[in-house]
Order: C-alpha cells, then structure tokens, then sequence
C-alpha cells in the first residue's frame, strides 16, 4: 500500500512536469507562416507516404523544412531521442492509477512517437542543413538504452549518402546489439560508398552476439566479398 501511495504521488509530480515540458518548448520554436515546426512536420504524419493522400500537406511541410533550415534541426533532433515509457505505464498499470491518468500517458505517447517518426523525414526533406543533425544523430547511436532513438538515427543518416555512411559505424560499438544489428541492416541498404565500411565488419565478425555477427557476414558478401574470403577465422 504504501509503495502505491509512493508511485502515485511520484506520478502526479511527473505529469505536472510533463504539462510544463510540453508547452514550454512550442513557444520557443521558430516559425514559418506563422507556424510551429512542430505543426509543421505534422503533415507528415496524416497519411503513410506510399499512399499519396496527403501529398500537397507534406509538399507544404518538405517547403517549411527547407525555408526553416538550420534552426529547425536541434528540435527535430531532440523529438527524435522520444523514449516510449511503455514500462512505466505499465507499473503505473499495476499500482491502480487512475483510468485517465493512464489514457491521457497513452495518448501522450502515441503523439509524441508520431512527432518522433516524423522529424526523422523532416530531416531528410530539408536538404543540406540536415548535415548540422550529424553530431546529435551520432550521439542517439551511443545510447545502449534508447533503441527507437538509434534507429530513427540510422533511418536519417542513412538518407543522408556519403556524409552519414561514418557515423552511422557509431552503432556497431553500442553495448546494446539490437543496435548493433540495426546498424548492420542500414548498411545493408546503403548504397553509396559502402565499401569503406569492410574494415568495421571484419571485426564485428568476431561480435559476442550471434545475430550480429551473422549480418555482419552477410553485409561483407555483399558488399566487400573478397574481404569475407580473405577472412581468417577466429
């Protein structure tokens, strides 16, 4: 009984937190039309871009994201590093908080991915200011315990060609290996320079995780087989 009480009123003190992290920053960000990039970049998420039903929304956000540049990427950089408190909600769950507590945690985490996946394409839409994301993109690679963090790293720096190919080896020495992997499946899909990266995955073939180092073979025979051949085994 008296954890619960703990939780609960540890949870109340979190929200009112949560209100003030959440309105504070919208009034700082820069604006385009007299919009929000935050507003913005929601076109991005009406409608899966395969299906073209929100095309002239997202044409309109990519335009707001070349226009706005620069200054938009330290907010796109940091909604991207979201952590779903999955768990937490969870124990929450179990300690008998309110029904609208948690639905109101729920619907705050739905929104807040959501704005995470969709600064990952605004950052690929804006073009060459994006470069300025690279360091903080990076830094997401070195986080063990931020796993949708990384990827959404690897999905943008994977866009970015040549320039985001170096960084993107930052994740194959994270200690988490669904990192690791993650990081090996992006090089997979890279399809520029990728053949500068053959020295790193010789040595993640020595990877303690099985998963990675199977996908670190299969990257050196697609992408550098002689250098898989000329392997010696350990």
């Amino acid at each position: 009984m008296q954890r619960d009480r703990v939780i609960l009123v540890g949870t109340g003190i979190t929200l009112a937190c949560l209100l003030l992290a959440t309105l504070a920053p919208r009034i700082r960000e820069p604006r385009y039309q007299g919009l929000p990039v935050s507003a913005w970049i929601s076109n991005y998420k009406a409608a899966p871009p395969w299906l073209h039903t929100n095309s002239a929304a997202q044409k309109a956000a990519s335009d707001a994201m070349q226009r706005l540049g620069g200054s938009a990427v330290p907010y796109l950089v940091g909604w991207m590093r979201y952590k779903s408190p999955q768990q937490r909600m969870q124990l929450l769950a179990k300690a008998h908080c309110p029904k609208k507590v948690l639905d109101w945690l729920q619907d705050r985490d739905r929104r807040y991915t959501e704005r995470a996946e969709a600064a990952c394409i605004a950052l690929t839409a804006m073009g060459e200011p994006a470069l300025n994301a690279i360091p903080g993109l990076t830094d997401m690679l070195r986080d063990k315990n931020n796993y949708e963090a990384a990827r959404r790293a690897l999905r943008v720096l994977l866009q970015l060609g040549k320039p985001g190919l170096e960084p993107t080896l930052v994740g194959l020495e994270n200690e988490n290996p669904k990192v690791r992997a993650q990081t090996l499946y992006a090089i997979l899909w890279a399809d520029t320079h990728a053949q500068t990266t053959a020295p790193c995955l010789l040595h993640t073939l020595n990877d303690p995780d099985a998963t990675v180092r199977r996908l670190a073979a299969l990257a050196l025979g697609q992408i550098a087989p002689e250098a898989l051949t000329n392997a010696a085994p350990k």
